[in-house]
C-alpha cells in the first residue's frame, strides 16, 4: 500500500489528494478514494471497496456510500448517481486520460499556456485528436483550468467523459451555467440546480418551437437557428456547451423498439429490461434513455405503450451485473457478465438474447445470429429474439422477413416486427411495401411516434406530400421529443421550398446527433435553397468526412453547390466520383437539372439522355431531356423527347410542363399552328406554381396571333 497525496499524484475524481496506479493504493485528503485497480490483471475491470467524501465518512462493501460514517453493504447501482454532479465521475468508471506525475515535473507557465492555446487552436480547426492530447497534457498540472475542462469536454469521445469534464468545471465555479447546460441535456444535472438556468438553442424562439412540437398552429419560422457545424468551426467549444455540450460522436444507445437505421446496414436494438411486469418501451431519444431534448423545448415527457409480454426475472447474480453494465454502456463488460450468468443458467435465454444484442451492436453478426438462436432454442416463443436473428441476418445479407413474421405470429400485436420488415423493404426500394408494413404499425399502435415518422418519410419518398405532412403532424403531437421527426420535417420542408424552416428543423437535429452524415447533407441543402452556396459546401464536406457507406447524395450535392460556385472541374469531380460508387437514373438526372440550373444546357441534356437510357418508362426523364434540348437550340430533337414524355404525363401539371416546353419548341421550328395548339392546351390547365411561365406562353400565343384562352380545367396533383 502506498499513501499518496496532493503534491505528488493528481486524483483522478477530485483533483485533490487521492492515489493512482497499480496495485492497491490509499490516497488522503479531500475526496479521496480507497480501493484496488485489476485493469492489468486480466480482468479488464474496476472494483472500489468505498469511497471517503468531504466529511471523512467512509462506507464499506463494494461500491457504497453512506455520510455520517454510516456502513452499508452490497452492490450499488452507479445509475442513480446521476442526480449528484459531485459524485456523478465516481460512480462511473472513471475516464483515465491522465497518469500520476509529480511536481517536479511542471512545466513552467508560459510553456503551460503555450501548450493551453495550441489546444483550443486544434479543437477550432477540428483536429480533436490533437486538441484532446495537448489538453490532456496541460490538465495534468493544471487541474484547476476551468477554461480547460470546457474545452476538454468538447473534444473528448463519450458522454460519460464529457459529465466528468463538466462536473470538473462545476466543482471549480458552481456558478457556470454553460456547464450545467450540459450536464442538463446529458441528464446528469439535478433538477435542483436548473433554477437559474435557461435552457435554449442559439437564435431559435423556444416558446414557439415548443407549440410546434407540441401540435400547436405550424406557423413558419424565419431565420432564426443560427447554429451550424462547418469545418472552421467544427469543434467551437462555447457553440458546443451552449447547444448540446456534446462536442464530437455521440452515442445514443440503440433501442429495438424502433431506434433510427440506416437503410443500407442494420442498427443493434437495445432490449426490454427482463422482468417480471410488462415491458414498457420508451420512445429512443437523445441522450441515451434521458430526456434533454423535451428540457430544451419545454415538453411534456411521453410515457410509451407498453408491450403485450413481459420477461421473466432471472437471478444470476452475473446477470443483474450484465444489465448494470449493459446500461452503463460498458458493453464488453457486460458481454463477460452475460457469458457468466449462461454458464450459472444455461436455461438463461435472456442472457443469449443481451449477448446477441451486443454482437449486434458490434456488426459482429455472425455471433449475434448464433446467440439470438441459442435464446430461441430455450424459448422458442421470444419474439425479440426472432427481430434480433433477423436483424444480424440482414447485416450478413440475408433476407430476415421469416424471422419477422415469426415474430408476428409469437406477438400479433408487437409494432417492432412490422417496422424492422420496412426498414428490410425500403433499403430494397420497395415503398409500396414499406408503406403497408408501417400503416400495419400505426394501426396496431397508433400512439408509436416511431411509426409516424418512418410512415411520413416513405409518404415523401412516393410524394404523397400531403399525407406525410399529416402524419408528421400526428407524430409531433404524440412526442415532441422524437429526434427523427424533426429530420423528416426538414425534408418536408425542402419539398416545399421552404428552406429556412428546413434549416431550423435540421439544425435541431444535428445538435443532438452531430454525426450523423445525411443530417449535414440536409443542411447542406437547405443552405443552397437559400444561395447560400459556401455554407453549404462547408455542410457537406462535413457529411463526407464523417465516411458514410454511400457518400453518393453528398457528393452530388457538393458537386452541385460547387457548380453554383461557378467551380465547374470540382463540381464535375464530385459527379464522377459520386457514379463511380454506383450510377442511379435518380444521381443523373440530379446531375443533369444542376447543369440545367446554370445554363450549361448541352451538359445538361448528356446527362438526361443517360437518365432516358437507364429508364426511359418515366416521365421525368423524357422531359428534362426535352426542356435541356429546348435550351441547347435542339428543337427537333427537343419535340421527339417531350413527344414521349406528354404520352406518360399523368397530371395537369405535368402536361402544362410538356406542353408549354414543346410549345417553344414548335415555335422555334416555325410551326406556327402546332405551337398554337401546344400553348393554348398549356394555358387551358389550371396549375398552381407556374405563373411566369402562363405568363410567358400567353406572351408567345399573342405574339404568333392565337386566340387568348382562359384556364377552365381542374389541376390534379402533381407527384
Amino acid at each position: 500500500m502506498r499513501n499518496g497525496n496532493a503534491d505528488e499524484c493528481v486524483a483522478l475524481f477530485d483533483g485533490v489528494g487521492g492515489g493512482c496506479g497499480r496495485g492497491r493504493e490509499r490516497g488522503r485528503g479531500r475526496g479521496c478514494v480507497r480501493g484496488r485497480w485489476r485493469g492489468e490483471d486480466g480482468r479488464g475491470g474496476e472494483r472500489r471497496h468505498g469511497a471517503q467524501g468531504d466529511g471523512g465518512n467512509e462506507g464499506r462493501g463494494r461500491g457504497s456510500r453512506r455520510a455520517g460514517g454510516e456502513e452499508g453493504g452490497g452492490e450499488e447501482d452507479i445509475s442513480s448517481h446521476w442526480v449528484d454532479y459531485n459524485v456523478a465521475a465516481r460512480a462511473a468508471v472513471v475516464p483515465r486520460f491522465f497518469p500520476c506525475y509529480t511536481s517536479s515535473r511542471m512545466p513552467d507557465q508560459s510553456t503551460q499556456n503555450a501548450l493551453l492555446d495550441e489546444a483550443i487552436a486544434a479543437a477550432k480547426s477540428g483536429d480533436r485528436a490533437k486538441a484532446k492530447d495537448k489538453l490532456t497534457r496541460f490538465l495534468r498540472y493544471e487541474q484547476k483550468n476551468e477554461h480547460a475542462w470546457l474545452w476538454m469536454s468538447s473534444v473528448v469521445e463519450s458522454d460519460r467523459e464529457r459529465i466528468f469534464c463538466l462536473n470538473n468545471v462545476l466543482k471549480l465555479n458552481p456558478n457556470n451555467k454553460t456547464a450545467k447546460r450540459g450536464l442538463a441535456l446529458l441528464g446528469a444535472l439535478p433538477s435542483e440546480m436548473r433554477a437559474d438556468l435557461d435552457i435554449d438553442v442559439i437564435g431559435v424562439d423556444m416558446k414557439a418551437l415548443a407549440a410546434t412540437a407540441g401540435g400547436a398552429a405550424q406557423q413558419r419560422r424565419r431565420g432564426g437557428f443560427t447554429f451550424r457545424r462547418s469545418r472552421r468551426l467544427e469543434t467551437m467549444a462555447i457553440v458546443m456547451l451552449a447547444i448540446i455540450i456534446v462536442g464530437g460522436v455521440v452515442v445514443f444507445g440503440f433501442n429495438l423498439f424502433g431506434a433510427r437505421q440506416a437503410v443500407a446496414g442494420v442498427t443493434p436494438t437495445e432490449p426490454p429490461p427482463p422482468t417480471a411486469t410488462q415491458v414498457v418501451i420508451e420512445t429512443p431519444i437523445a441522450g441515451g434513455n434521458q430526456t434533454p431534448i423535451a428540457v430544451l423545448l419545454g415538453l411534456p415527457n411521453h410515457t410509451a405503450t407498453p408491450e403485450p409480454f413481459s420477461i421473466p426475472f432471472f437471478p444470476e447474480e452475473a446477470h443483474s451485473r450484465g444489465l448494470r453494465e449493459y446500461k452503463a454502456g460498458n458493453i464488453d463488460t457486460a458481454l463477460t457478465a452475460f457469458e457468466d450468468a449462461v454458464i450459472d443458467n444455461k436455461d438463461n435465454y435472456g442472457a443469449h438474447y443481451y449477448i446477441g444484442l451486443i454482437y449486434l451492436q458490434k456488426k459482429d453478426y455472425n455471433k449475434a445470429f448464433n446467440a439470438f438462436g441459442a435464446a430461441l432454442r430455450i424459448n422458442s416463443a421470444f419474439a425479440p429474439a426472432y427481430v434480433g436473428r433477423g436483424q444480424a441476418n440482414f447485416g450478413l445479407g440475408g433476407n430476415p422477413l421469416g424471422d419477422y413474421e415469426k415474430a408476428i405470429n409469437a406477438e400479433p400485436d408487437w409494432v417492432e416486427p412490422h417496422i424492422q420488415s420496412a426498414i428490410f423493404y425500403a433499403n430494397r426500394r420497395d415503398t409500396d411495401s414499406a408503406i403497408a408494413q408501417l400503416e400495419t404499425a400505426h394501426s396496431l399502435d397508433p400512439a408509436n411516434v416511431i411509426a409516424h415518422w418512418m410512415l411520413a418519410e416513405q409518404y415523401l419518398a412516393v410524394g404523397q406530400i400531403e399525407d406525410a405532412r399529416a402524419t408528421l403532424k400526428d407524430g409531433f403531437e404524440i412526442d415532441g421529443t422524437a429526434l427523427d421527426l424533426y429530420r423528416v420535417r426538414a425534408k418536408l420542408s425542402l419539398t416545399d421550398e421552404d428552406y429556412e424552416a428546413a434549416l431550423a428543423d435540421i439544425n435541431i437535429y444535428l445538435s443532438y446527433r452531430p454525426a450523423d452524415t445525411e443530417g449535414w447533407t440536409l443542411q447542406g441543402k437547405a443552405y443552397m435553397g437559400m444561395e447560400d452556396y459556401s455554407e453549404a459546401v462547408a455542410s457537406l464536406n462535413r457529411a463526407i468526412e464523417l465516411k458514410p457507406s454511400d457518400p453518393r447524395d453528398a457528393l452530388i450535392a457538393r458537386g452541385t453547390a460547387q457548380l453554383l460556385l461557378g467551380n465547374a472541374d470540382t463540381a464535375r469531380a464530385d459527379y464522377d466520383k459520386a457514379l463511380s460508387l454506383g450510377i442511379t437514373t435518380r444521381n443523373r438526372m440530379l446531375i443533369g437539372q444542376a447543369y440545367y440550373r446554370v445554363g450549361d444546357y448541352e451538359t445538361a441534356a448528356k446527362e438526361f439522355a443517360k437518365a432516358v437510357e437507364s429508364d426511359p418508362s418515366q416521365f421525368d426523364t423524357f422531359y428534362w431531356l426535352g426542356a435541356a434540348r429546348v435550351g441547347a437550340e435542339f428543337y427537333a430533337e427537343a419535340v421527339e423527347s417531350l413527344d414521349e414524355a406528354l404520352s406518360k404525363a399523368d397530371t395537369d401539371l405535368r402536361k402544362f410542363d410538356a406542353y408549354y416546353q414543346r410549345g417553344k419548341a414548335h415555335e422555334a421550328l416555325d410551326e406556327r399552328e402546332k405551337a398554337i395548339d401546344d400553348l393554348r392546351e398549356a394555358l387551358r390547365l389550371n396549375v398552381p406554381g407556374r405563373a411566369d411561365e402562363q405568363e410567358d406562353a400567353a406572351l408567345i400565343l399573342s405574339r404568333l396571333g392565337g386566340p387568348r384562352v382562359s384556364a377552365t380545367q381542374t389541376a390534379t396533383a402533381s407527384p
